[in-house]
C-alpha cells in the first residue's frame, strides 16, 4: 500500500508540471501564429499596392510619360514589323 502512495506522489507532480509545459507551448505556438498573420496580412497589402504600382506603370498614358521625361529614348523607325512564328511546343 506505501509503494502505491509514493507511486501517486510522484506522479501528481509530475502530472502537473506537464500540463504546465502544454499549456506555456500552447500559448508560444498562439503568439507564433498571432504574429504570422500579422505578418501575412502586411504581406497581402503590400502584394495589393504594387500589384496597382504595376498596373499604373503599364498604361500607355504613363509609358508615354516615362519617355518623354527621358531625353535618350528614341522613336524607332516606321518600318513595318515583321513577327516570325516559330514551331508549335507541347
Amino acid at each position: 500500500m506505501n509503494k502505491w502512495v509514493v507511486l501517486l506522489l510522484l506522479i501528481i507532480p509530475l502530472l502537473l508540471f506537464a500540463n504546465a509545459y502544454q499549456a506555456f507551448r500552447f500559448v508560444r505556438q498562439e503568439d507564433r501564429i498571432a504574429r504570422l498573420d500579422k505578418e501575412q496580412r502586411q504581406l497581402i497589402e503590400e502584394n495589393k499596392k504594387l500589384i496597382t504600382e504595376i498596373s499604373s506603370l503599364m498604361s500607355p498614358q504613363r509609358i508615354l510619360e516615362v519617355v518623354k521625361d527621358h531625353e535618350d529614348y528614341q522613336q524607332g523607325p516606321d518600318e513595318p514589323v515583321i513577327y516570325i512564328q516559330g514551331a508549335e511546343r507541347d
